[in-house]
């Protein structure tokens, strides 16, 4: 069978003067006239003899041709699999805990603000409305205790920061971060705009005081909800109050749903 995929080729055995093809029973080509008998058989066996090493030397040629084919073949299986032509795999996703500092891990592995951790489930129980949370607090020159509170329903939710518990407004008040579905801007609400991040327009009103002090506010409309986050304790302007603010609404955004 692998001879007959050879072409059809003289071969020079022994001497210069005689040659030998595949197709022809191994046989002289030409005949030498000056050779004895016995001189041709031994010649005609030492031919065949090399040969024969030629055939061997092309079957592994060709064998590994088919071997390297067939590796090629299954890389570019491996290539189109791990570069993902194929059926998307679907895994559950589920809460986990970061081992380095036990802060809790959404899906996308960004971490959330430890102030969040023990109000998070509690609201996730109480509304449907997707809850963006940034992954740190931003809140300076502050050594005391932060208490955390909240409640959702089903168009939103609200958390409320306070020195004291069950603070929710006054001197021990810090703020809420809040979400609410199909909501919009009240009327004298922000004083300017500026800009989140994926391409997201975002209201903010720095820190206002006239007969009491109302802190920075900055709000922003994301799939049909639109959320705000109001502080004290976050910059001593308005220009690094709406970087703060920013910084935090930035970070919500793009954390996802917790």
């Amino acid at each position: 069978m692998l001879i007959t995929l050879l072409p059809e080729r003289l071969f020079r055995c022994r001497d210069s003067s005689k040659w030998y093809t595949l197709r022809q029973d191994i046989s002289p080509y030409p005949p030498h006239p000056s050779e004895s008998s016995y001189e041709m058989a031994f010649n005609q066996s030492l031919c065949i003899a090399q040969i024969e090493t030629l055939i061997n030397f092309s079957s592994r040629i060709f064998i590994m041709s088919i071997l390297v084919d067939l590796e090629n073949i299954i890389l570019l299986a491996c290539l189109t699999v791990f570069s993902g032509c194929q059926q998307p795999i679907v895994r559950a996703v589920s809460y986990k805990i970061n081992p380095v500092n036990n802060h809790l891990i959404t899906q996308n592995d960004q971490p959330i603000a430890p102030e969040f951790e023990e109000i998070l489930p509690i609201i996730k129980s109480q509304t449907q409305v997707p809850i963006l949370l940034p992954s740190k607090l931003l809140i300076t020159d502050t050594d005391q205790k932060i208490y955390i509170d909240g409640e959702g329903n089903s168009i939103g939710y609200k958390i409320t920061l306070g020195f004291a518990e069950n603070c929710t407004a006054g001197a021990c008040s810090i703020g809420y971060f809040s979400a609410e579905k199909a909501g919009l801007p009240l009327a004298d609400e922000f004083s300017r705009e500026l800009s989140l991040v994926q391409d997201i327009k975002g209201y903010f009103r720095p820190l206002t005081c006239a007969a009491s002090c109302a802190p920075s506010i900055i709000g922003w409309e994301y799939k049909g909800v639109f959320y705000r986050i109001t502080l004290k304790g976050v910059g001593q302007s308005p220009e690094i109050e709406g970087e703060t603010l920013a910084k935090m609404a930035n970070s919500a955004i793009e954390a996802g749903a917790r």
